[in-house]
């Protein structure tokens, strides 16, 4: 009999343990089938990245076709003697993304499919550190769902499902982060000392955060919030069980392993590119970015925390504002980016003086200094190079930490809503603040379904080369164009000379697309140094081969084409069904005696 009862109630405490941890698991899978639902339908349409990545998507497909020997190297035809290549180092970027390629490209992964998994994977390795970290606050399960429902539409955004964004890395890394420094400072019960096994241990922490900026520049700024709060910690901590001579000493030690990956590399920019940092390329170049002096700048830092949390919220509310009030001006434009982030910036310092007692001391020092100590060097930054980071890109470099902001502040409105029926006059502030927070996420959520549908819709019936996405050459349907270039091309000499209607800053997948050598008006971030009014010559026989857009032909083909001497004739190919572009084509003739020399 007491066998029976035994078993019964085994039995009862094992479905008991299931049930619950089913329930812990449910939000982990309403954010897999919802992001998995946008990556599943995303991948029948074709794809796109940010322009940032073709280059280095270009000199990973250089190296592995043999045409440069070292990675992350860029080959261009050289402006002197167009029959032959000049190599640039990349520094602009964090070489470490060509280095990620590389091994999915070599065993033919096509470059559509590449991204995607890489976004998938890091945005969901991700999104499961951030909702580890809603149950460590101990987030109720309705709420974690709710994040997990907010964390799957960041996948139609930065997450990756239609766009690749390189921000997507470091919001795979940063949770994790996180949790590094939750575990070794903030919940830490033993005493820190000098002993070697703690020294290489505060080395390590320091190498492994420090090595993201070989993966994204911007996302090292985040890492040096970190590194400001175990300095701060161990100055708090040295009256109770670590010294503040030995503190500091193991803060050293941390603060050089942070450093070592970024001096490494800065050391190779130097020795390869001759440049020490994209610092040092983007104070060469001519920015004049409005409000990064003065009161400007004062808006713009104190709206990009705003920004930064709605994560897409100028795209929402900005555009529809510049429309109604026909803005075309940059200067008013920012001005009222940052007018819409302060009212965001607002609602954080409210939500965070009001729930500050709710958090503990470490917790909220931590969320200071990894939150904010980035917008404060790119301050600094927009000040000293005139390119206003805290508004143009700010949605994009603070991607992979600002959700914990969200976070908290999601912790603090169910602590809000939990206790409200009871003091809902005393908190009719913070209520009224919770209730916006609520509408203007569903607002953002609405919008970013509808920007899917139209984007898939979009591109349903186009019919792609490489299933990369490329409108400026066709609406409806690349793959005739660049098939009729391949056609075109006679030698690995020739060239393919781009001009669209965009800047060669913004060529993304056009440059991917076509395998040949390439040329544009001008260089891009100091790589290729082309001035768009040199003359260009080869002392071999090429194939020149212009694709103009149809709506510029007419002013800039006599231009472009004057700039090869050595044409004799040019020839224009048969219209393109559905193309935005036409063809011309010209062999570029060389004196027989040079040609033999």
């Amino acid at each position: 009999m007491n066998d029976f009862f035994l078993n019964q109630y085994q039995r009862v405490l094992s479905d008991w343990i299931l049930e619950e941890h089913r329930k812990n698991l449910f939000p982990y899978f309403v954010f897999f089938v919802l992001s998995g639902l946008f990556f599943g339908i995303s991948s029948f349409v074709p794809y796109e990245f940010t322009p940032d990545i073709s280059y280095q998507l270009k000199s990973a497909i250089q190296f592995l076709h043999g045409e440069t020997r070292i990675v992350n190297y860029f080959a261009y035809p050289n402006p002197n003697n167009i029959s032959q290549n000049s190599y640039a180092w990349i520094a602009w970027w964090s070489p470490g993304i060509t280095l990620l390629f590389l091994p999915f490209m070599a065993i033919g992964i096509p470059i559509a499919a590449m991204l995607r998994l890489i976004a998938y994977m890091s945005f969901g390795v991700g999104c499961v550190g951030w909702l580890n970290l809603a149950r460590f606050l101990k987030i109720n399960i309705k709420t974690q769902t709710i994040f997990a429902i907010i964390l799957a539409l960041y996948a139609i955004t930065t997450g990756g499902a239609i766009h690749f964004y390189v921000d997507v890395l470091p919001f795979g890394i940063m949770p994790w982060f996180i949790f590094i420094v939750l575990k070794n400072f903030t919940l830490r019960r033993k005493p820190w000392n000098l002993h070697p096994s703690q020294i290489t241990r505060m080395i390590l922490m320091g190498l492994i955060l420090g090595s993201i900026y070989w993966i994204k520049y911007s996302a090292f700024l985040i890492v040096l919030g970190f590194v400001l709060y175990v300095f701060v910690y161990f100055c708090l901590q040295a009256s109770k069980s670590t010294s503040r001579r030995d503190g500091l000493i193991l803060f050293s030690f941390f603060g050089l392993g942070v450093l070592v990956p970024a001096a490494l590399l800065s050391i190779i920019h130097k020795f390869l590119g001759g440049v020490a940092s994209a610092v040092s390329q983007m104070e060469a170049a001519s920015f004049n970015s409005p409000n990064t002096q003065g009161i400007g700048l004062f808006y713009s830092l104190l709206g990009s925390p705003g920004l930064a949390l709605f994560n897409n919220i100028e795209y929402l509310l900005g555009g529809s504002l510049y429309k109604f009030f026909n803005i075309a001006d940059a200067n008013a434009v920012e001005l009222n980016k940052a007018l819409i982030g302060i009212v965001g910036t607002i609602i954080i310092a409210l939500y965070f003086i009001y729930f500050k007692k709710k958090f503990s001391k470490k917790i909220i020092l931590l969320w200071l200094c990894v939150t904010f100590t980035p917008f404060l060097i790119l301050a600094y930054l927009a000040y000293t190079i005139r390119y206003n980071f805290l508004i143009s890109q700010i949605t994009r470099f603070m991607f992979p930490v600002f959700t914990f902001t969200l976070l908290l502040l999601i912790k603090c409105t169910e602590l809000q809503f939990a206790s409200s029926y009871r003091s809902i006059r005393k908190n009719i502030l913070i209520n009224g603040l919770g209730l916006v927070v609520i509408v203007i996420y569903v607002l953002i959520g609405s919008h970013s379904l509808a920007y899917f549908a139209k984007k898939v819709a979009i591109k349903l019936n186009y019919t792609s080369f490489q299933d990369l996405y490329s409108p400026y050459v066709s609406s409806s349907n690349s793959k005739g164009f660049f098939g009729t270039i391949q056609s075109t091309v006679t030698s690995p000499k020739d060239i393919v000379y781009l001009k669209l209607p965009i800047s060669e800053e913004e060529i993304s997948s056009e440059r991917v697309d076509i395998v040949n050598r390439t040329l544009g008006d001008f260089g891009c971030c100091n790589i290729i140094p082309i001035n768009d009014d040199i003359t260009l010559t080869t002392s071999e026989s090429l194939r020149v081969i212009i694709a103009i857009a149809k709506t510029l032909e007419q002013q800039e083909l006599s231009r472009i084409q004057s700039r090869f001497p050595q044409a004799e004739s040019w020839i224009r190919l048969p219209d393109i069904p559905d193309a935005e572009v036409n063809i011309w084509f010209s062999d570029l003739q060389v004196d027989s005696r040079q040609d033999t020399m």
